[in-house]
This record gives C-alpha cells, structure tokens and sequence, in this order.
C-alpha cells in the first residue's frame, strides 16, 4: 500500500512540531524516518497511524483520504520501543488479542493456526506458552511484531524499535526485520535516531529536522550526497574545516591542495566538509609539500580501521582521520610524531558548491 502525506503541520502550544511536510512512501518499501530527538518524526509517525491530527494537511492510503478516519479503521500495525505486551497473558494469547476482540473473528482452530504460523515466521514458536517477564527484549520485540502482524495490517509503523536493546541484540534484529520484510513484501515505515541502523536496513531514509524534511534518498544516496549541511553533520562522523577556494584550488591556511573534479568558481572564505575516511595520511617524503602538516595525537587501532586524532601545525585545529590499520602499521606510526594529510574529497555548501 502506498502512503500520502501532503502539507501537514502540527504545533503543541507554540511549538511547531511539523512544518508543512509532505511526503511519498512507496508500495512495499521500509521506510526510515531519522533524525534527532524533537525533529518531528515521531508525531508524523503517530498521525500517520490515526493516534495524532494534524492541524492542518491530508493523508492518503492508496489514493483514499483517511485523515479523519480513526485509528481502529485505519489497519495499521504498531510495534513501539517499550512493546506493550500484556504481562498477564501467554505469548499466544498476546499474539492472538487482536484476533479474539473482533466481533465477528476466526475461530478457534483459525486463530490458532494464524498464531503459529507467526510465531514461526518470528522464530519463537517453541516460547508459545511462555510470559512476557520470561523473555529477553529481543523476544519481547519479536512478539510484539507478531502480534501486529496478526491482523493483517495495510502497513507497519515501528516507533524506535530496537531502541532498548543492547547493541549486540539490535544488529541481530536489523538484519531478522529486514529479512522478514523482504519475505512480507509489506509496506513498513520506522522511526529511529540511530543513523547506522537506517543506513543499513532502509530503502529509503527520510531526514528530518525540526519539523522539517532535510532529505529523502536512498540510504546511499544521502550518505553520498548530503543535500544540506544538517544532513553531512548528523550522517557520521565529519571534519568541517574553515577553506578558500581559487582558481580550482582549496586552501586550508597556508595549504593549497588541488582536487580532481574542482570547479573555477572562487570563494574567498567558505567551510569545508571532509569525511574521516577521505584523507589520506602519508610520510611527507611522499607527499612532498602537497599535503597539511599535522601531529598524531592519538591513535586508536582497535578492529581493522584506525581512528586518529590529529592536530594542525599551523593552527592546532583538530581533524579526525580513519585509515586501515595496516596502514598504520606499515607506515609505523606513532602518536607525537609529524606527518602529512592529503584530502581526498570535500563538499562545499555555500552557493552549492562542492569538489
């Protein structure tokens, strides 16, 4: 099922908690909706499945105006960070409430066998008689999946889903939820702040920011191609280092590097943005002058990328640098000593310039 949302706005008091946003959410896509605490994402999420009205604006579930329409008639699947499962009743009958509460329902026998049949897919059928207090909180969120799922909704809204979880339990999960969405095929829109889990298991990733939408892209595509300096900040980690640019090339300081794919258009003063991973760190033997002199603060090479923490000889500005660590210990690097950096790729905003 495809999802609408055009212009809506909505404020609690004076603040404006959505700012006339619209938005497409393909058939059959996972959706996630990023961004910091206060950005908006989960009010838009809470008046997509009817629990919120916008002041202003309309919703559209294949083409049908539903933003009147209240939330029991709307079919939608929650699953919210704290679960919600009832603690009085088995796994089964928590996965079956919504089947039993219907006034004209399945049977028995059908329930049962629709029960089951989602306990499998979620991988906890052999938990069918346990209680909530008996399961760990990947279990719980399995359960609470299932359980949503029981109904047959038109579409899943999971707000934080996997947000308490420890950090093992939660790559399990993304990787389970995203399996199991390719077998469901249904149409899914989650909330999270956490960028790595959008990354990796979305479609397509929508970034908000006080109530507004920043982006929408591929996860790829945003990473990639930041559209603002919002998105560049709050999509891992960056340097953004004061620079000029003239005549094709970018200056930091007194360093004058040339890119490939540089523009001629100059800008006096400007901010460049620089990933950790886009530069290069090298002997100046090597580099020869064409490089940033800086001092190796801190190095830290725990797992296969080395994190280092640099500091500028001309201006002791701090730059963070992300190379293999291979490298780190084929150059025989070592914290105190003088090398050279090569940036290897930048993105300038002002005027929408980037190299």
């Amino acid at each position: 099922m495809s999802i609408e949302i055009q212009n809506v706005s909505k404020s609690f008091g004076t603040f404006a908690a959505l700012s006339d946003v619209s938005l497409t959410v393909p058939n059959g896509k996972l959706m996630a909706w990023l961004g910091p605490s206060g950005s908006g994402k989960t009010t838009l999420l809470r008046i997509l499945g009817g629990l919120e009205f916008g002041d202003c604006g309309k919703i559209f579930f294949d083409n049908e105006d539903i933003t009147d329409v209240p939330t029991r008639l709307r079919q939608v699947g929650f699953v919210f960070q704290n679960y919600a499962l009832f603690g009085h009743m088995t796994v089964f009958q928590n996965v079956a409430f919504g089947l039993t509460i219907k006034s004209k329902g399945p049977s028995k026998s059908e329930i049962r066998e629709k029960v089951m049949d989602l306990l499998q897919k979620v991988q906890l059928e052999h938990l069918a008689h346990r209680y909530p207090n008996q399961l760990s909180g990947g279990q719980s969120q399995r359960i609470a999946l299932a359980r949503a799922l029981a109904v047959n909704p038109r579409f899943l809204l999971l707000d934080e889903p996997f947000g308490a979880l420890d950090a093992q339990v939660r790559k399990e999960l993304r990787r389970w939820i995203r399996q199991l969405h390719e077998d469901l095929g249904l149409t899914t829109i989650f909330v999270t702040h956490d960028q790595e889990e959008a990354l990796e298991v979305a479609d397509q990733v929508v970034i908000m920011n006080q109530g507004k939408i920043e982006q929408i892209g591929t996860p790829q595509q945003v990473y990639d191609a930041p559209a603002t300096p919002f998105v560049y900040r709050f999509l891992g980690n960056v340097n953004v280092l004061p620079a000029s640019i003239n005549k094709g090339k970018i200056k930091f300081g007194r360093t004058e590097m040339v890119l490939e794919g540089h523009a001629t258009v100059d800008h006096s003063e400007t901010l460049a943005f620089v990933r950790p991973h886009e530069i290069e760190i090298s002997r100046k033997t090597l580099f020869h002058s064409a490089g940033l002199e800086v001092i190796i603060q801190k190095i830290h090479s725990a797992g296969p990328i080395a994190k280092l923490s640099l500091s500028r000889l001309d201006n002791a500005e701090k730059i963070q640098a992300e190379v293999p660590r291979r490298q780190v210990d084929s150059l025989n690097l070592k914290e105190g000593e003088s090398v050279l950096i090569r940036i290897q790729n930048a993105r300038v905003f002002q005027d929408d310039y980037s190299i």
